[in-house]
């Protein structure tokens, strides 16, 4: 299987989305299954996924990775669960 990671919607199709995913969110990086087209992963600067048939091959750490280093500034790497207070922003 190839993977394809992208940065861009602009061609992203509703169909692709089928797998239950969020659409218009900004900074998004999509994982796509090149034989089928559809969007299999995605990251946020918010959050990530990906479907349960595609997990485990590593999918999920190459888009943390590209949003990492599109979106530097701001953001550190952690190793256990990160509580976010949105009531004291």
């Amino acid at each position: 299987m190839k993977i394809i990671c992208s940065d861009s919607l602009e061609e992203l199709t509703p169909a692709q989305l089928s797998g239950g995913f969020f659409d218009g969110w900004p900074n998004v990086i999509l994982a796509v299954d090149e034989e089928s087209g559809n969007v299999i992963g995605f990251i946020t600067a918010i959050s990530d996924g990906v479907l349960p048939a595609y997990q485990g091959q590593g999918i999920g750490s190459e888009l943390v990775r590209r949003m990492l280093e599109k979106l530097r500034l701001g953001m550190q790497p952690y190793t256990g669960m990160v509580y976010r207070n949105y009531e004291s922003r």
